[in-house]
């Protein structure tokens, strides 16, 4: 909501995005889990990049994706990896370890994306708790189910793991209660990813 809109009357799209780390955040409404700070070295299996990505909701095919790495200037493939509010086939569709393979041997890099339940207030189906101790158990199990989709990707061993990003749709104008559910989650989330 920083865009002054009022009443959620504009509409902002996206179709790639860049973070940068700014600093530990200050806990909005519960405590941090922990004050990691990242270290100058990524963990092995993790990249600090500032090349150009894209994702599909419809998984492009393994000769797509060649075609791509080849005549774009994209390097790095938005993958999702699953969760309850990621829609289901024939809308949208998933990888297995063998497109991941075959993709990675071309080159490309991945920015590994979990959609699960989204705020309580939001107009989403699939919601996660409105009480905070709940929401936050919610978290930490859904950090469970990404880590196993992972896995099942190759995108961990026991040698390496991998940032997962956590879709979390807009909820604008929600009340505190909402913002204070959805932040509990998201601390139980990165807390357990950890």
């Amino acid at each position: 909501d920083l865009n002054s809109e009022t009443k959620l009357t504009y509409t902002v799209s996206f179709s790639a995005m860049r973070f940068t780390y700014t600093g530990p955040a200050l806990p909005a409404f519960l405590p941090v889990i922990s004050n990691i700070r990242p270290t100058a070295t990524p963990s092995p299996g993790v990249a600090l990049s500032q090349r150009a990505g894209f994702d599909a909701c419809t998984l492009p095919s393994i000769s797509k994706m060649q075609t791509w790495w080849n005549t774009s200037p994209y390097w790095i493939y938005g993958l999702y990896l699953g969760g309850i509010s990621y829609p289901a086939p024939p809308t949208c569709s998933l990888p297995d370890a063998a497109w991941v393979s075959a993709v990675r041997q071309q080159g490309w890099t991945f920015i590994p994306t979990w959609v699960g339940p989204q705020a309580a207030c939001s107009a989403f189906k699939n919601k996660m708790s409105g009480d905070p101790v709940v929401a936050y158990q919610q978290g930490r199990g859904e950090a469970e189910a990404a880590v196993a989709a992972a896995a099942r990707l190759g995108l961990i061993n026991a040698s390496h793991g991998t940032v997962i990003y956590y879709d979390l749709e807009n909820f604008g104008g929600a009340s505190t209660e909402c913002r204070q559910a959805a932040s509990s989650f998201i601390n139980g989330w990165t807390g357990r990813l950890r």
